[in-house]
């Protein structure tokens, strides 16, 4: 799989995974076993305000809650167990989670781990795991950005890491959703090789992307954003396996426009001139290996206006 199909592929996989955290991470378990006709519970009453330990039980599901009320409000250690294994684990104030939460899996391995401030907000980073107690994802709630965004980690198996950056940030335009993006976004293989590092900057105008190969530089492009479309704007060079420029160019607006250049793999330069809209215009010349010149023409828009040199290194003068 190419470069491009695995950043197609982890995008897809982030979307996803942002788009679910988002959807379930910032709402609070509804602790409503003791108005579910499934669950058969036991609390005192004082009051008539709930008061001490309460245990509900769903056999049919093999659900057994603890916790724990203080007049009326759910205050203290929260167990949910299943089948008798511990599946979350955390402490409640005023009916919210704070502090450390665990969730297990039934081989008694910690499937998420996420801290809450007192008001309920997630705080610190946030942890989830493979059954086998590898990383599937760290998320940085405290990371500094201008729009708070949470720094993610994303990892494919056996804590390989796959993906880390700025949430990108969401938001509805006529019911369509839309990413938005800021600052560093970095890209791996499986084998925790780098393979590209995107950096957006002028809220999204602008993007300079870099790929790799074997921790090589082969390419680096900027780009301006227009109706949310990625338009080649700037410089572009890339380069060969051994880290020698292969080629550069400038854009403008999507077209190469200004002086381009390739160059050989020993770093002799092969081909020099200018491009205007995409065509060649003034100068052309290509050199072989050694330095020499072996082809000189003069284009106007595109158009071959003289031959200087024809491809066989022969120095003529030809207006066609």
């Amino acid at each position: 799989m190419g470069n491009s199909e695995n950043i197609g592929s982890i995008r897809i996989i982030v979307f996803t995974f942002i788009l679910s955290y988002f959807a379930t991470v910032n709402a609070q378990e509804s602790i409503n076993c003791l108005t579910n006709n499934n669950y058969k519970c036991n609390v005192k009453e004082i009051n008539s305000l709930k008061n001490g330990e309460c245990i509900c039980e769903n056999a049919q599901d093999g659900i057994k809650i603890i916790l724990n009320y203080k007049n009326d409000t759910i205050e203290g250690t929260y167990l949910l167990y299943r089948y008798g294994n511990l599946r979350d684990s955390c402490y409640m104030r005023n009916g919210i989670r704070i502090g450390k939460s665990i969730t297990f899996y039934d081989n008694k391995k910690a499937e998420h781990i996420s801290y809450f401030d007192n008001k309920g907000k997630l705080i610190g980073r946030s942890y989830e795991f493979d059954n086998l107690g590898f990383y599937n994802y760290i998320i940085d709630h405290d990371s500094i950005n201008s729009d708070s965004i949470p720094y993610i980690y994303l990892y494919f198996s056996k804590n390989n890491i796959m993906y880390q950056g700025f949430y990108p940030k969401f938001k509805t335009n006529n019911s369509k959703l839309l990413q938005e993006y800021d600052g560093y976004f970095y890209y791996y293989d499986k084998k925790n090789n780098l393979i590209q590092v995107d950096y957006y900057s002028q809220n999204q105008q602008k993007l300079n992307q870099k790929k790799y190969l074997k921790k090589v530089l082969i390419e680096e492009s900027n780009f301006n954003y227009k109706s949310k479309k990625m338009i080649y704007n700037g410089s572009y060079t890339s380069y060969y396996k051994k880290g020698n420029i292969k080629q550069s160019m400038v854009y403008e607006s999507g077209k190469i426009n200004g002086k381009y250049e390739y160059y050989y793999p020993s770093g002799s330069i092969k081909v020099q001139g200018l491009l205007i809209n995409n065509e060649p215009d003034g100068d052309y010349k290509e050199y072989s290996e050694k330095g020499d010149l072996v082809l000189y023409y003069i284009y106007n828009k595109g158009r071959i206006l003289k031959k200087i040199i024809d491809n066989n290194g022969k120095k003529i003068i030809q207006v066609p």
